[in-house]
């Protein structure tokens, strides 16, 4: 699920500015294809909307648990949250600070992330460790196919005493909370890693925010980069494995949903509402993938052809953020403006 993905509070958008266009690193072409037919104008959304106990939590990711809730992170808070798809809720205050990015791990735990060197592990019962990793800024968190977690992670590192450089690696965690391996993907200037997923072919797939490319890694490190076919995208730092077993991400800038194939092959489609602020994207359960239009006030939802249908939320100004596939049919999401959490019917 979301810019950076990872943003302080408050923080609605991260828009990365560069010129970068090209071949991926192997020298395999980036093909881009003719977007399909759009859809209309925003429906209004049949929605259910909870408010989160605490308040101005500052409420950003989301994530379907082992358990049958729907687990969030609170990054003004210092909370963890969940509620179960009746709306009943619970919280659970984190002892480290801003927790952001959250997904289910191969334990049947809950990781999360807080943009620093800790990562978090909370049981389905509420009980929180906390592993202290340093020198890292974890961005990004994903359960391998290997059995472990895969993180993403940005740092600045000294080199002399008048000097120091920016550092992107992609970090394996055992469940036990120790780092099996460490991948770079840059030792000389930060790329911008943003979140990581696992695909449908095995490997993990991540965002480059800065550089303007998509990722993928083996579980072995072997990795790949692809340029985005538009220049200055403005990657958000969101992406997700679609129904269709492609990845799918966010351009906010460009104001655009893009797939790429397991083979690299990129296909863009443009939002229909202009300036829409998208952020968020999750695999529906209606085999579509859906989105968060932070700015607008609206989700949308893109079939596997391109055809892009857009709902504007009942409450104003609710800044959506986060989503996900709830266990119950829903697609359920975070409106970080209003301090809920909704839920709809596809």
């Amino acid at each position: 699920m979301s810019q950076r993905w990872i943003v302080g509070v408050g923080l609605f958008f991260c828009l990365v500015m560069m010129t970068y266009l090209g071949c991926s690193n192997s020298g395999a072409p980036i093909v881009t294809h003719t977007p399909q037919p759009l859809g209309a104008a925003s429906l209004q959304l049949s929605a259910i909307e909870y408010h989160i106990p605490t308040v101005s939590s500052g409420t950003l990711d989301i994530a379907a648990g082992p358990d049958g809730d729907l687990w969030f992170t609170e990054t003004a808070a210092g909370n963890i949250g969940k509620v179960s798809t009746s709306g009943v809720f619970s919280e659970f205050h984190d002892t480290a600070v801003s927790p952001s990015a959250i997904t289910v791990g191969p334990d049947g735990n809950l990781w999360f992330v807080h943009g620093n060197d800790q990562v978090g592990r909370i049981t389905t019962a509420g009980t929180i460790t906390e592993f202290s990793l340093g020198p890292q800024e974890f961005q990004g968190i994903a359960s391998g196919p290997d059995g472990n977690l895969w993180l993403t992670e940005n740092h600045t590192t000294g080199c002399g005493k008048h000097c120091h450089h920016d550092v992107s690696d992609i970090v394996v965690l055992t469940t036990g909370g120790s780092i099996s391996a460490t991948y770079p993907i840059s030792s000389t200037a930060e790329v911008g890693l943003g979140h990581i997923v696992a695909g449908a072919d095995n490997n993990l797939w991540f965002i480059e925010t800065e550089t303007n490319e998509i990722g993928r890694i083996t579980t072995s490190g072997a990795v790949m980069e692809f340029p985005v076919p538009t220049a200055s995208s403005g990657l958000s730092s969101a992406l997700t494995r679609g129904p269709d077993g492609n990845i799918w991400f966010v351009e906010t800038v460009a104001n655009q949903i893009g797939k790429i194939t397991p083979a690299g092959t990129i296909t863009e489609y443009p939002i229909p509402s202009p300036l829409s602020g998208a952020r968020g994207i999750a695999a529906g359960p209606d085999g579509k993938v859906w989105f968060t239009e932070n700015r607008i006030n609206q989700v949308g939802r893109i079939g596997p052809l391109g055809l892009i249908t857009e709902f504007r939320i009942p409450t104003a100004s609710s800044a959506p953020i986060g989503i996900t596939k709830g266990p119950d049919g829903d697609v359920w999401f975070v409106e970080s403006g209003a301090n809920k959490i909704a839920k709809a019917r596809p």
